[in-house]
This record gives C-alpha cells, structure tokens and sequence, in this order.
C-alpha cells in the first residue's frame, strides 16, 4: 500500500499513546487500501458539535485523541451530560452495526480531538468483509455499553453528593495524569453531567471537600491519589 492516505493514517498512528497506537494498528491490520482511502483525519475544537441525534447516518467517526461527551438536550427541558468517551471508539458503529439510518445521540468535542472519518458505506462494507475488526469493534461496543448501563443503574439509587463522588471517580479514571487530575469543569458543567442542580453541586462540593475526597487548587478541583482512595472508600458500599 503506497497511497498518501495510507502514508497519512500510518503517520497519525506514530503519533499516538502507546496504548492507542496499538488499539488502532490492530484494527486496521487486515483493512485493504481502498479503506484507508477513504478515510480523512479531522481536527475537533472543544464544543464543536460533530454528530446530532436523528440526523442521518453518512459517517463512522474513530476517535483517538480527546475526549467526547453524549448529550442529551430533551429531559425535563435541560441538558444532560450522559457518557463522556476516551479513545478509542468509533461512533456511529453501533449505528451501522444495527441497521439504524439515524444517530441516535447528539456527540460534542468536551476538549480538542482528533479523528478518523470514514464514510458509513465504507466502514459497512469493510466491517462485514473483515472478522477482525468486526470482532474487535463489537467487543468495544459492548464493553462501553455495559459501563453505560451500569452507571445508569448506580446513578439511579444514588443520593446528590454520593452522584457527584461516583463522577469525580469515573472522570479520574479517564482524565488522570501521573496519579493527579484537574477538574476543568465548572459547576453547571457538574450539573449537567449528574442531572441534579447547580445549588446542589455547591453543597455536594463542599461535603466532599470536608471529607477530605477532593481538594481546591484556585479555582479547579483536584484530585490525587490520595483523595481518589477516599472516593472510592465513599462510594465502596454503594456500587458494590
């Protein structure tokens, strides 16, 4: 394969983390040229809205730098911040893989990111000629759906601050840097991705803090080792 869009798909995979380098060579090991092109690399900017729910279906986003948040703009008249996802997932896969013509969410760039477009009929005809990467796209899907339905679930019996403790450790997961992680999200921000009201945030926070379960840095929230250890002590008796 000696095509520029080959050279241009190798040359971002170089670029990568480890982790996801060897997720996405993986995935395209058996892709034949006429994939790759297909495909263009997109750059994001945080807020940038790329998919909307019920728009039709014309392209499989991968995303493998930044994150993405799912949003829903219909309950009770307000915004709700359900999924946040980290490289890699390809959305509208599921889409694909279910016959569906529309999207079923609306996705938002939550910081830069950088992705793999590839158009639906494309991304189809690929997955149903190669095993691998259907495998490996199934299998992804049907972890982030687990982890999905899970928080609902925990969500759902959950108390305001014991929400707020249960997103703080979930957003660690995902945005730690060497064992400290920043919240960058303002306090409507929280609101919108816990479904309770900002008041309520204000108070939950400051119950946190107390307990020693996060701390302040000007204005962020921080959150190191130490106080990941006492959320998760916090919400042990809850989730398990």
């Amino acid at each position: 394969m000696n095509s520029s869009k080959y050279r241009e798909i190798l040359t971002l995979f170089e670029t990568l983390d480890i982790k996801t380098k060897g997720y996405m060579k993986d995935y395209f090991k058996n892709a034949p040229e006429w994939v790759y092109d297909s495909c263009s690399v997109i750059a994001l900017d945080k807020n940038d809205i790329f998919i909307t729910e019920n728009s039709k279906v014309q392209n499989v986003h991968l995303l493998v730098e930044g994150f993405v948040k799912a949003t829903d703009f219909r309950i009770q008249g307000a915004i709700y911040n359900f999924m946040w996802f980290q490289p890699v997932i390809a959305f509208g896969a599921l889409e694909v893989l279910l016959g569906e013509t529309t999207y079923k969410t609306t996705l938002m760039a939550s910081t830069p990111c950088k992705m793999i477009k590839m158009p639906k009929v494309v991304y189809e005809k690929w997955v149903r000629e190669d095993v691998n990467a259907l495998f490996i796209e199934s299998a992804n899907t049907a972890s982030h759906l687990m982890n999905q339905s899970r928080r609902e679930r925990v969500y759902l019996f959950m108390q305001a601050v014991d929400r707020l403790a249960y997103f703080m450790i979930n957003y660690y997961d995902q945005f730690e840097i060497d064992g400290v992680c920043q919240v960058g999200l303002t306090r409507q921000d929280l609101s919108d991705c816990t479904g309770v009201s900002s008041k309520t945030i204000t108070r939950s926070l400051a119950n946190l803090m107390e307990k020693g379960c996060v701390g302040k840095k000007g204005n962020k929230i921080i959150i190191g080792p130490e106080q990941y250890y006492k959320l998760s002590q916090y919400i042990s008796d809850i989730v398990d």
